[in-house]
């Protein structure tokens, strides 16, 4: 259930959006469908995760998706700047090696718009709320 209106999107996320085939097509369909007026932050990891998986090499339909995708919904991209990154040192401190950069990355976003992260990645659920628990800066 969605509790706030902070929505981060993952790429997992994201990704069974655009591919019909995925396992998690419909559910993400669903949340979507259920969400009045949603606004999303995405973090730029998420959009060069997309642009790097195999469906976007070998086919520029999934281009297309994303484009389409990112027109039709209203978002903010999270980028790297000062702030961003003393939270990711602070974080880092306390959990960095724990995780892949690019999800690290991921949830320093969620935490630092103290967002709800949209993801059928279950470790990195997982670790969100790990990280949640973590002091910052």
């Amino acid at each position: 259930m969605i509790t706030t209106n902070t929505l981060v999107l993952d790429t997992s996320f994201i990704s069974a959006l655009l591919v019909e085939n995925d396992v998690h097509h419909q559910a993400a369909h669903a949340t979507l469908s259920a969400l009045e007026s949603p606004y999303f932050f995405i973090p730029m990891a998420v959009i060069l995760e997309l642009g790097t998986l195999p469906l976007a090499i070998e086919n520029n339909d999934y281009f297309n998706a994303i484009d389409q995708f990112l027109s039709a919904i209203s978002y903010t991209l999270i980028e790297y700047d000062k702030d961003f990154s003393e939270y990711f040192i602070a974080l880092t401190k306390h959990y960095g090696h724990k995780v892949k950069p690019f999800d690290f990355s991921i949830l320093v976003c969620c935490v630092r718009v103290h967002g709800e992260l949209l993801s059928f990645d279950e470790k990195l659920l997982n670790h969100l709320e790990r990280v949640k628990k973590m002091p910052m800066p």
